[in-house]
């Protein structure tokens, strides 16, 4: 754990955010192995289902997504940062035990849910947003359209990155067209710098980014054990 007094933001390596998180989420994971106990032998059923609760704690969605979304694809020395409240006492950082600890000292309402920084020092700013609706490209263009003005067509180098969920059997409906949704945004002259990134698991074979804007590129990986952020065996 590393505070910076100049961006004040606190930094986790990866395995040490992801065993505050899997401390934080112990209780959930066992009772829901105890109601479902088949969920053993699929453990991205599992972490389905986790995320499915997960749904109205923004900390904790963020945290998860983050963590999945670093370890795979900007590398295991990578850190996951946060922005802590102002005006809070000196060294309170070092009190940053648990997740609620954690969570008492995030800093609301900011632009940057979370900051990653891999091992050559690259930082990155992304606000996440989830998206439950149709996987279908009109659909998702005016979620990813609203969601922009809502900070004036300007993210600065914030990077949007929307994580599909989807809903019921909407992975079987997948009709994103990446190709048209990509020539949409770059109609709509966007006013930032950063990056509108698009997540999601790829047939539970494959964790995917794809980038939709400024440019159009993709970002495969492949589970490493089909839970590995919560390290379920």
């Amino acid at each position: 754990m590393e505070y910076s007094k100049k961006l004040n933001i606190l930094c986790f390596e990866l395995e040490e955010l992801s065993d505050l998180f899997k401390q934080h989420k112990k209780k959930d994971i066992l009772n829901e192995l105890r109601k479902n106990t088949h969920l053993l032998l699929n453990p991205l059923k599992l972490v389905d289902s986790l995320v499915e609760q997960m749904r109205k704690n923004k900390e904790e969605v963020e945290v998860f997504v983050a963590l999945s979304m670093c370890s795979s694809f900007y590398g295991e020395d990578s850190k996951i940062c946060f922005q802590l409240k102002d005006g809070l006492p000196a060294d309170s950082w070092k009190e940053v035990r648990t997740f609620q600890n954690l969570k008492d000292t995030l800093k609301e309402y900011e632009l940057t849910d979370f900051t990653s920084i891999d091992a050559k020092n690259d930082k990155r700013d992304f606000q996440l947003k989830i998206y439950y609706g149709k996987l279908q490209t009109e659909d998702l263009f005016n979620f990813i359209k609203n969601k922009i003005e809502h900070y004036a067509n300007n993210l600065g180098d914030v990077n949007l990155l929307v994580q599909l969920r989807g809903s019921g059997k909407a992975y079987q409906d997948f009709s994103i067209d990446f190709k048209d949704l990509h020539a949409q945004l770059t109609k709509l002259g966007l006013k930032f710098q950063g990056q509108v990134l698009l997540s999601f698991n790829e047939d539970n074979k494959f964790k995917v980014i794809n980038q939709v804007y400024p440019e159009l590129t993709t970002s495969r990986t492949e589970w490493k054990n089909g839970a590995d952020i919560l390290h379920i065996q």
